[in-house]
């Protein structure tokens, strides 16, 4: 397997076990971040070789309202298992080390709309404007869905258009209680090719683990026996040996959440 090696080592998992994994380890390590922004999130049609993204674990500063997205941090990411997929995780895992690179999320009092600069060297460069050209911006739909967006800078990063610009769509698959939502499914029909994607994803993904942490061991408590995930649609041991029934493949029907919490 390949990997820079620099954040830990680079593990493939399918992605239900990769959103588990990133939930059991992230879920909770800040205090005071406000429960819709916790839990695990999709970037449904981003064109970029990733899928999952986590605000919970990155450091929550309450009194500036930021989150700071620390990028090539283990698990806060997770990366196509292809080339594209492993060619991203290690270009920001070398800006994580050496260029100190994030996205510090800033946001209104209410919590409805952030900003997203990316910078490097701390803070200091405005990554995000200077090679995109771009001020990147996220805005509340629901508790589980954010928009992403982006202000175009124009006469050489002077001026920004102030309209947005419709990137894609932050859809949360677990939530803060570790309870399965609705987009959790309609991710797994796409990556399986039950139901059509405008982007291309794999359904192995790869995640950044510290080193010395197993996998393994993550499995929530009503796995322990070594169920598999069922069409209750709950999360089953991380050693899937086949793939989960067609029924569960549907999205779901109703808005109502399953826990994976729960036995």
């Amino acid at each position: 397997m390949f990997g820079c090696g620099l954040c830990g080592t680079d593990e493939v998992h399918r992605a239900d076990r990769a959103a588990e994994i990133i939930w059991q380890n992230q879920s909770g390590r800040y205090r005071g971040l406000p429960r819709k922004l916790q839990g695990v999130w999709w970037m449904d049609g981003n064109p970029a070789p990733e899928l999952f993204a986590s605000l919970d674990g990155n450091p929550f500063h309450p009194k500036r309202r930021t989150v700071e997205i620390v990028l090539g941090a283990p698990l806060n990411w997770s990366f196509n298992n292809s080339t594209w997929g492993y060619l991203e995780a290690c270009a920001v895992c070398l800006g994580h080390h050496l260029l100190c690179n994030k996205i510090e999320a800033q946001f209104n009092p209410d919590y409805t709309y952030a900003n997203l600069p990316l910078t490097i060297c701390c803070g200091a460069v405005d990554l995000g404007r200077l090679l995109f050209r771009q001020a990147w911006v996220m805005q509340e739909v629901d508790d589980n869905t954010w928009h992403r967006l982006a202000h175009n800078y124009v006469c050489c990063c002077c001026c920004m258009d102030p309209t947005p610009e419709f990137m894609y769509t932050l859809r949360k698959v677990i939530d803060a209680d570790g309870r399965e939502l609705p987009a959790l499914g309609q991710i797994m029909a796409q990556l399986t090719g039950m139901a059509p994607s405008e982007v291309s994803k794999t359904l192995e993904q790869v995640i950044l683990v510290p080193a010395g942490l197993d996998t393994r061991l993550l499995s929530l408590p009503f796995a322990a026996a070594g169920d598999f995930r069922t069409d209750s649609g709950r999360l089953g041991h991380p050693a899937r040996a086949h793939p989960p029934s067609a029924g569960w493949m549907q999205p779901l029907a109703s808005d109502t959440p399953r826990s994976i919490t729960e036995p």
